[in-house]
């Protein structure tokens, strides 16, 4: 049986009904069909189905539809899975659309919607963009920050040395150029420290200005300033440098006049593509010492050195190193150097040396290591060894017959520790008894930091008997010799034959020294009879070397006090 259904009152009437109470008998129904309950009713033509495909009127029984129903009536789902779906077209709204008003307005207000949701997203792309490129900025600067110098923006240490350990693998002919200026600390504590930050910026400017692409300046700290650069323009950098500060600087409302000394490190350094054996910090270190060179001798200059020179420094600072620790450890031992008067073939006298055992047993000589004793403490603490560990052997001597004449002779430093005149370090060496026995080889290096405590010194040991000879003629600053007495000149024997210029000057000084001051003549290092004997001419009769006997250890010293003569074969050459 078949159910009508009442249209909605609100509804307008199909337009395909009669006035007659016809009715529309619903979406799914046609002639002879039952309603399908199961599925939802579609949205009636008019609401806008636009864009969907007209199907032709033999599909779906279009043939069969009764006359009285309109082509407009709603379509079964069935149908509606046969419709295109709808395109992106908002839905027109008409005001004779009275179905379904609720599902049309969702839609307007879904494309709405997505609409403000794109405008939303742009705004955080946006938004997240500009973050991005703060970050960026903010990453820069604090990159810029933590490599470059705040006041001068010159690169800091950090980047000077990263620069460095890259140019080292790059370019082993690397050229380091430390300055610093001079007396900086007299322009802070007369104008200020604000005076100073200006005069470095000047002068960091300045040092800009005489580099280019090719070069990197950095700024340590203080008024220390490190260019970085081939080793071939190394020179005249560093030239251009110096005389650049000669002009006066301006700082606020005056002008100031600085100099600037300048210390070069200059490659070829030893490194490998992997990593380099020479670290930055050894290359920042080795221009730092042609600096202070620079500042010893007074400022406004340039020194050099070279990685070869760093070589031989760090070879004489393990000697060195090794050298305390045999002295400390009480592995010296004295050695004797005799020495003899050749016009009467007689014995008179030793120089006093020291041997140390290496860590693997030998011996090592004077001759090898002195020279790398270049720190005035430790050579004061050789010295000290040395005279204690001959102590034994000199008071033998003094105790025997032959006391009357014998000098035992030991070398002062080249360089005294400083106060070590005026601390009476020097004079606590020889103890305070009767030195009637020592001579002291001394260089004028030795006393001029300070002169006067070093004339009262040796005034006082000369009072009790001691000698003072002068061991480095000709270098010896003979201004010296107005404060301090001499009573002998000393000569080295391998001058003596030689043709050489400078050879027959030193010998020529040293006779002149000795006439002047009315100081006898001694020589060491006698090799040769016939150096010998243009000696003895000369009226020098103290000598000593290897052509009359060998460095002796204390018992060999003793049994040479026995017979007081040269050796055998010194007899047979002299004859």
């Amino acid at each position: 049986m078949r159910t009508k259904v009442p249209s909605a009152p609100h509804e307008p009437q199909n337009p395909g009904h009669d006035d007659t109470g016809g009715f529309d008998p619903g979406p799914g129904h046609g002639e002879g069909q039952q309603p399908d309950r199961g599925e939802p009713t579609a949205a009636p033509q008019e609401i806008g189905q636009q864009g969907t495909r007209e199907p032709h009127r033999h599909e779906h029984g279009e043939q069969n539809r009764p006359q009285h129903e309109s082509r407009d009536r709603p379509k079964s789902p069935r149908h509606e899975r046969m419709v295109e779906p709808p395109g992106p077209t908002i839905p027109q709204v008409s005001p004779g659309a009275g179905r379904y008003p609720a599902v049309l307005w969702l839609s307007v207000a879904a494309a709405s919607g997505l609409a403000v949701g794109l405008v939303a997203h742009r705004h955080r792309l946006s938004s997240a963009l500009n973050h991005q490129q703060q970050l960026r900025d903010d990453l820069r600067h604090w990159e810029h920050q933590a490599t470059h110098d705040p006041l001068t923006g010159l690169l800091n240490r950090a980047a000077l040395l990263a620069c460095i350990e890259h140019r080292l693998v790059t370019n082993p002919r690397l050229a380091v150029l430390f300055c610093d200026v001079d007396r900086f600390k007299a322009v802070n504590d007369g104008f200020g420290h604000d005076a100073g930050d200006l005069l470095i910026g000047e002068i960091a400017r300045r040092l800009e200005n005489l580099t280019d692409g090719t070069m990197a300046v950095a700024r340590l700290g203080g008024d220390e300033f490190v260019v970085v650069l081939d080793a071939d323009r190394a020179d005249i950098v560093s030239r251009a440098i110096v005389g650049s500060m000669r002009s006066p600087c301006p700082v606020g409302e005056r002008t100031i006049r600085v100099s600037i000394s300048v210390g070069i490190a200059v490659g070829p350094w030893t490194s490998s593509s992997a990593s380099p054996s020479t670290s930055p910090a050894e290359v920042l270190a080795l221009a730092d010492s042609a600096l202070r060179e620079a500042k010893r001798l007074g400022g406004d200059r340039i020194e050099k050195t070279s990685a070869g020179e760093q070589l031989e420094h760090d070879r004489v600072v393990r000697r060195e190193t090794l050298l305390r620790r045999a002295i400390a450890d009480s592995r010296t031992i004295p050695y004797f150097q005799p020495e003899f008067d050749v016009a009467n073939r007689r014995l008179i006298g030793a120089e006093v040396l020291a041997r140390w055992t290496a860590d693997d047993g030998s011996l090592i000589g004077a001759g090898e290591y002195l020279e790398s004793v270049v720190d005035a403490h430790s050579y004061e603490r050789l010295t000290e060894s040395a005279v204690r560990g001959a102590t034994p052997l000199i008071d033998v001597v003094l105790s025997s017959p032959f006391a009357d004449g014998f000098r035992f002779r030991v070398n002062l430093p080249q360089h005294c520790a400083p106060r070590a005149w005026r601390d009476d370090r020097i004079v606590a060496l020889f103890g305070p008894a009767s030195l009637d026995w020592l001579t002291i080889d001394l260089c004028t290096t030795a006393v001029t930091d300070d002169l006067r405590a070093a004339a009262e010194s040796l005034a006082d040991l000369r009072s009790r008997g001691a000698r003072v000879s002068l061991a480095d003629v000709p270098n010896a600053d003979l201004r010296v010799l107005d404060s301090i007495a001499i009573d002998e000149v000393r000569i080295d024997g391998r001058v003596v034959g030689s043709d050489r210029p400078s050879d027959r000057l030193h010998l020529d000084a040293a006779r002149r020294v000795s006439d002047q001051f009315g100081a006898i003549l001694s020589a060491v290092c006698v090799e040769r009879p016939e150096q010998s004997r243009e000696l003895l001419a000369l009226g020098c009769v103290r000598q000593q070397g290897r052509l009359f006997h060998h460095e002796a250890t204390a018992l060999e010293f003793e049994r040479l006090l026995l017979t007081g003569t040269p050796s055998h074969s010194f007899d047979r050459q002299m004859a």
